[in-house]
């Protein structure tokens, strides 16, 4: 989810720098690097499930019980992926390459699809695996605020479940990558 959102906001951020839909990229990435991910899990169940009564505030009964920790839990990764592919596909459009393909007429939707995205996707895969080893570390805050027992559960008590030795092996591979 963070990688659709955050790639294509980078892309439209790029593509089209002066219209409301690159301008609501840009300040939607912004505001999602800088609010932090307790405060909007906070101001999120406050709204839409105190509020509207659309998710239950805690527990994982049914899907209305993941959104909620699924947007606070992506919101900073899709932002951070938005800024770097909006970096990665703007150096891409400054390539000679890129001029040249516009001398020669060809459109400009074909020059991004076939020529542009496929070599800004080098910075934009290595930014996306860090981002998965964030997201298990930085789903501890998520659980506490959200009432769900899982990682954060494991880690208090390792000897009630056998995730404690999955998550270390897992932290282990990811710190070796």
């Amino acid at each position: 989810m963070a990688a659709v959102a955050g790639i294509a906001g980078g892309i439209a951020a790029t593509v089209f720098p002066s219209s409301f839909i690159g301008r609501a990229c840009t300040i939607a990435s912004l505001v999602g690097l800088c609010v932090p991910s307790f405060f909007l899990a906070i101001v999120l169940m406050l709204v839409f499930s105190i509020q509207l009564n659309w998710s239950p505030t805690g527990g994982a009964d049914s899907w209305r019980g993941l959104a909620l920790p699924a947007v606070t839990m992506e919101a900073a990764s899709s932002a951070v992926l938005a800024r770097y592919t909006r970096v990665a596909v703007r150096e891409s459009l400054d390539s000679r390459y890129v001029l040249a393909a516009f001398m020669r007429g060809i459109p400009f939707s074909r020059i991004v699809i076939h020529h542009v995205l496929p070599n800004a996707a080098v910075p934009i895969l290595t930014i996306l695996g860090l981002l998965i080893g964030g997201a298990v570390t930085g789903s501890t805050v998520v659980e506490t605020v959200f009432s769900w027992s899982g990682y954060r559960k494991s880690l208090s008590h390792p000897s009630e479940t056998e995730i404690f030795q999955w998550y270390r092996q897992l932290s282990c591979l990811l710190a070796l990558r």
